[in-house]
């Protein structure tokens, strides 16, 4: 463990996506060989950065908005590491395909949680400020189990306010 491999495991866990391969998932309808890790950001400078921290000469794409009839997406940067080792490694960790309303908070050394928490942050929370210059913070996840513990997380460093809107 290090600070920067939790910080990037934080991002992978928001904004990743593992896919297994065939070679995995034989039944699967994916032509993909080995398993696969995607990251999508909309801005491409997380992106960098977690390249470069990975260490890795992935190249990063980018998909240009699109307009579907009931609705539109935007525009969103990714990369893809197609690499067996390190899709065992995070499936290791408690990723999962499909992980948007399922993944759990993974055990990591205490060490190391609030560069994981930070890099969620990154991923899919925000700091603003509301009048009177209050500052807020939010965070958005599918699994109540995940933010279930990553408010205790947040408690233990003595962030004690909070609200959870489900919906």
């Amino acid at each position: 463990w290090s600070n920067e491999m939790a910080y990037v495991l934080g991002v992978i866990y928001t904004d990743g996506n593992v896919r297994p391969g065939i070679l995995r998932a034989p039944n699967t309808p994916d032509t993909l060989r080995v398993g696969r890790l995607t990251v999508s950001q909309k801005e491409p400078e997380l992106l960098h950065k977690i390249l470069e921290l990975m260490g890795c000469n992935a190249k990063l794409l980018i998909r240009k908005r699109r307009i579907f009839e009931k609705g539109a997406s935007g525009q969103v940067y990714y990369f893809h590491v197609n690499n067996d080792r390190i899709y065992d490694d995070l499936i290791a960790l408690g990723l999962s395909p499909n992980k948007s309303r399922t993944i759990d908070f993974p055990d990591i050394p205490q060490d190391f949680v609030r560069h994981f928490v930070r890099g969620c942050w990154d991923g899919d929370g925000s700091i603003y400020f509301e009048k009177a210059a209050k500052m807020r913070a939010s965070y958005t996840c599918g699994s109540l189990k995940f933010i279930e513990r990553l408010v205790q997380e947040l408690y233990k460093i003595g962030i004690y306010k909070r609200k959870i809107l489900l919906g």
